[in-house]
């Protein structure tokens, strides 16, 4: 479950699409916006991560610039606290295991049709049906276009700021 919540950063933290709702608005009715569309998330959490980081640089060094100007990638901890991840874990964890439920049943209908992949319930039951059938692998995108909870998450300020530090850009 918090590698669901912990892989976020790194998977999101590049894409900022445009936000149609909160841009301009006083922070409380912004805040009561996202949340009936955030599920799963409680407002005191879309408030804290839309907010600026703290420090001006961003949360980031030059080392971590460096890194992922060499690799594409970084690792950030401590980018949100226990009680924020805690607060994330289940909604993003949900929406990724629907999403993998998702990449399954496309395996399935790929192999086997349609009406063997409309009758799988879970994830078990595609692998059980996939024996032996030589697989690559599963892969699924954009988890922040099917969740609102992991949208909230990935457009927030705060990793838009990492975003801004890592492309060495301004906000």
């Amino acid at each position: 479950a918090a590698v669901a919540a912990a892989s976020l950063p790194a998977v999101f933290v590049l894409v900022r699409p445009g936000r149609a709702i909160c841009r301009g608005a006083l922070r409380s009715g912004c805040t009561a916006a996202l949340a009936t569309k955030a599920e799963g998330l409680p407002p005191w959490l879309l408030e804290k991560i839309d907010a600026e980081p703290a420090s001006e640089g961003g949360p980031l060094g030059l080392a971590d610039q460096l890194f992922f100007s060499r690799n594409g990638h970084f690792c950030s901890r401590g980018l949100f606290s226990k009680e924020e991840m805690s607060a994330m874990v289940s909604p993003i964890s949900a929406a990724a295991e629907e999403a993998e439920l998702e990449a399954w049943r496309w395996t399935v209908r790929s192999h086997f049709g349609d009406a063997t992949a409309e009758d799988v319930e879970d994830a078990e039951e595609c692998q059980e049906i996939l024996e032996g059938v030589p697989l690559s692998f599963l892969q699924h995108f954009n988890l922040w276009r099917r969740s609102e909870a992991v949208k909230a998450v990935a457009t927030s300020k705060r990793l838009a700021a990492v975003a801004a530090a890592l492309r060495r850009a301004e906000r």
